[in-house]
């Protein structure tokens, strides 16, 4: 047995964190195994990045989850913003009261008095429109990819697919 590389011992770290993060149980061979390959060193670096796997897992849920709720927080009613460019697959509108903080990569909903929404995606660009810096909100351009969705109606009620 030789001394692991630092390449395999980054492997090793890498696998740990991946099961670690799934919370997959500790197999003792599987252990043993990477003993017996690659020495108390590559055992050590191995459960460090269980360990850290399992400690990060609930903080990258946390952030996966404020990220959702970040993209819902942009809900706009059509009376808010004007269109100036439709096409199939991108929607160019203007904004007179856009939120300082809207970004690129944010789910934008469209939505109208009824709380339907009429459209929405993901804003790809934002041009901020005579920009004060001190101001919540300011007027921008915003270049939305849409979402691409199928509605199906059901005349008859009766008549539902078993699912």
């Amino acid at each position: 047995m030789s001394e692991p590389t630092g390449e395999e011992l980054s492997n090793l770290y890498m696998r740990g964190v991946k099961e670690g993060a799934r919370g997959e149980d500790l197999d003792p061979q599987e252990v043993l195994d990477v003993l017996d390959v690659f020495g108390g060193e590559g055992v050590r670096t191995y459960m460090v990045g269980r360990l850290e796997g399992i400690e990060d897992e609930p903080e990258r849920k946390l952030e996966e989850y404020g990220d959702i709720e970040y993209d819902l927080a942009f809900e706009f009613h059509e009376s808010a913003f004007s269109v100036l460019r439709e096409t199939e697959d991108l929607l160019r509108l203007r904004m007179d009261d856009a939120p300082a903080d809207l970004s690129a990569e944010v789910d934008l909903r469209i939505v109208d008095d009824e709380e339907d929404v009429v459209q929405d995606g993901r804003i790809v660009v934002v041009e901020f429109k005579d920009a004060d810096e001190i101001s919540e909100s300011r007027p921008a351009v915003i270049t939305i990819r849409k979402r691409k969705f199928e509605i199906i109606e059901y005349e008859d009620p009766d008549w539902l697919p078993e699912g």
